[in-house]
């Protein structure tokens, strides 16, 4: 445990709904950004696609300072990896609202968990409003993500 280098298939681990935690620099003061994010994609091994409001500051953060940190729970550890996030587009397809769609590549995933310890049960999130709406944006957020692949 802590910083062992690991090797995952982020196509397999993000096949269903989790959350993640991305680190940006804020734009105006350089400052570490945290935000939770759900939609979230493998395209293959080692890459990503988040979808986020285009007008959330993820967004201007990024194209000021696109280096990034993302983390998330798996296999009772704390993974996490840096890189440099790429916009792909701010105005997805085939969603009711304007989102945009960033792509990371992790060269190298570590375990960041401290040592002596595993995470017993990944935290589990609810959504708080309509649960058929949110389903169905689900379904059109996550096909508009995979457009082209």
């Amino acid at each position: 445990m802590g910083q062992e280098k690991t090797i995952l298939n982020f196509k397999d681990i993000f096949e269903k709904e989790r959350m993640g935690f991305l680190t940006t620099f804020n734009k105006l003061t350089g400052n570490i950004h945290h935000n939770v994010v759900s939609w979230i994609a493998g395209v293959n091994q080692d890459t990503l696609r988040i979808a986020v409001s285009s007008k959330s500051d993820i967004v201007s953060n990024i194209e000021s300072h696109p280096n990034v940190s993302f983390s998330f729970f798996f296999d009772e550890k704390v993974m996490a990896f840096q890189c440099e996030a790429i916009i792909l587009t701010k105005e997805m397809k085939e969603v009711p609202f304007p989102l945009t769609l960033i792509e990371l590549s992790a060269q190298q995933t570590e375990d960041i968990m401290f040592y002596g310890a595993r995470i017993s049960q990944e935290p589990v999130f609810e959504k708080t409003y309509n649960l058929k709406a949110a389903k169905q944006l689900d379904m059109q957020v996550y096909d508009s993500m995979m457009m082209g692949e």
